[in-house]
């Protein structure tokens, strides 16, 4: 059977075989760790650099994951191509591919030299705040480290995940900072990586990102279960030249020391629903509680989705041929409906009525109504979504390394003597 290169593939049942690197692989398992694996994705590229994404469905991922390797160049047939998805999409292509129980995977021996391997599409710093808060693709960027924190633990919209800050500086000297969450943080080689950082530049480009701002902060990237970075791999160009661009002399990693949310217990108040009731909106605004209820009803008359700004989700009003923001500073015209869950939850004091946003929406809305007692943090306008990290076991290049210099790689350009 002849090898068909991707691009050719059209929509429907294939029979017929494409030969392929799997670039990436990682589990998608919702908003945490915790949850069940829904699909195994993947990111291929043919030998024409033909790039595609790939979705595994749980019941499927035992059947194929042994040949599921990063770095491994494969064979496969019997599967089917469907439409690219509109929302997150890690290459761009018009189509992506479904595995199933009767796709054949094999393991090409022996492997092929010089076969493409890694995809990515770099983003200029700069040009990252057109990307703010949109959900369409993922961000590829490359940078210096110049800081890493420990990993922590830390309470967002309601769970506990684990986070991992490093801040990239680009040859303009524009830093930003990106946040690991879940498994990706305590993948991330952070303490490795700061010993090396003390001696040689460290250079990063990070996969799979996306731009976030939550409630008018500061932007940062955020880095989950799709994210992957390659750590000054000379086979990458972009990296190469980014470490010829440097002086002959860089500054030192920094140590940033991020606190574990239980060390700030003070920061999240215990209250009752008619203390809550009761609490001043003026003195209490940049307060945050915690109230334990019991879901009774959903608000009657109430839409369960909004006309939201795609930029920053504030809502945003139909004027003329375009929308308006309402949020002032947002000049963005585009828009996009988002969840919005109006209900009723009461406790021994009282009943009030919660709102809530896109992902906690969607994760009340798949519970059954007063079946469940669940804390629900009150956080102001809570329109930003979850995000978690997700495991790796398909990952080849994982294994801990006896030699630091040797698993991170090692350039000449020296840090400045202190």
């Amino acid at each position: 059977m002849d090898v068909i290169p991707l691009s050719q593939l059209r929509l429907g049942i294939q029979y017929c075989l494409i030969r392929v690197m799997i670039s990436r692989v990682w589990e998608f398992r919702g908003k945490s760790d915790d949850e069940p694996v829904k699909h195994l994705d993947l990111v291929i590229i043919d030998e024409k650099k033909t790039s595609m994404y790939v979705e595994i469905l749980a019941d499927v991922i035992e059947i194929l994951k042994t040949n599921l390797v990063e770095g491994r160049v494969v064979t496969i047939k019997k599967f089917i191509v469907h439409h690219a998805r509109t929302l997150f999409k890690v290459v761009q292509h018009p189509y992506m591919i479904k595995l199933n129980r009767r796709t054949e995977i094999t393991p090409v021996d022996p492997q092929p030299q010089n076969f493409p391997r890694h995809v990515y599409s770099l983003i200029n710093f700069s040009d990252l705040d057109h990307y703010l808060n949109m959900t369409a693709q993922f961000l590829d960027v490359i940078g210096q480290v110049v800081a890493v924190s420990n990993v922590a633990a830390i309470k967002s919209f309601g769970k506990m995940q684990t986070k991992r800050i490093v801040k990239l500086k680009d040859l303009s000297g524009h830093i930003i900072e990106l946040s690991l969450w879940g498994s990706r943080a305590t993948e991330f080689q952070g303490d490795q990586i700061y010993e090396v950082g003390q001696k040689d530049a460290v250079i990063v480009l990070f996969v799979g990102t996306l731009w976030k701002s939550h409630r008018g902060e500061t932007p940062f990237l955020s880095g989950t279960s799709a994210c992957h970075w390659y750590i000054n791999d000379e086979s990458i160009p972009e990296i190469r030249n980014f470490y010829a661009s440097l002086p002959n002399e860089v500054d030192p990693i920094e140590m940033l020391q991020l606190a574990n949310s239980n060390n700030n217990q003070d920061e999240v108040r215990q209250k009752t629903l008619l203390e809550l009731k009761d609490a001043d909106p003026f003195e209490e605004k940049t307060n945050r509680f915690e109230c334990t209820v019991t879901i009774t009803r959903l608000t009657p008359n109430q839409k369960w989705f909004y006309p939201a700004c795609q930029k920053c989700h504030s809502r945003t009003n139909l004027s003329g041929p375009t929308y308006t923001c309402t949020n002032k500073e947002c000049s963005c015209t585009e828009m996009e409906y988002r969840y919005k869950l109006s209900l009723m939850g009461s406790d021994d004091t009282f009943e009030l009525e919660f709102i809530l946003f896109e992902q906690s929406s969607k994760f009340l809305a798949q519970m059954q109504l007063a079946d469940d007692k669940m804390d629900i943090e009150t956080m102001g306008d809570q329109t930003g979504s979850g995000v978690a990290g997700s495991k790796r076991p398909y990952d080849s290049t994982t294994e801990d390394s006896e030699d630091d210099d040797a698993a991170l790689g090692t350039y000449g350009k020296r840090t400045k003597k202190q």
